[in-house]
C-alpha cells in the first residue's frame, strides 16, 4: 500500500514539474516571438549574411555590401 502510494505522489511530482517546465518554455518562446516582431516593425536587423570581399578577403554585410577604403574593391559605393 505504501508502494502504491509512493507511486503516486511521485507521478504527480512529476507531472507537476513537468508542466512547469513546459510553461516556463512557452513563456520564453512567446517573449522570443514578441521581440522578433517588434524588431521587424521597427525596422532593425535581426542577423545579416556576411560577404568575403574577392580582393582583400575581408568580411562585409551583405547581400548588397558597401564599398571599403581600397582603390580596387569589386562592390559599388
Amino acid at each position: 500500500m505504501i508502494q502504491k502510494l509512493f507511486l503516486l505522489i511521485t507521478v504527480v511530482a512529476a507531472m507537476w514539474f513537468g508542466l512547469k517546465a513546459y510553461n516556463r518554455f512557452e513563456l520564453a518562446r512567446q517573449r522570443h516571438k514578441k521581440r522578433e516582431t517588434q524588431q521587424a516593425r521597427e525596422g532593425t536587423l535581426v542577423a545579416q549574411e556576411m560577404v568575403k570581399c574577392a580582393r582583400c578577403g575581408t568580411y562585409v554585410a551583405g547581400p548588397h555590401p558597401g564599398r571599403c577604403a581600397r582603390a580596387d574593391c569589386p562592390y559599388p559605393p
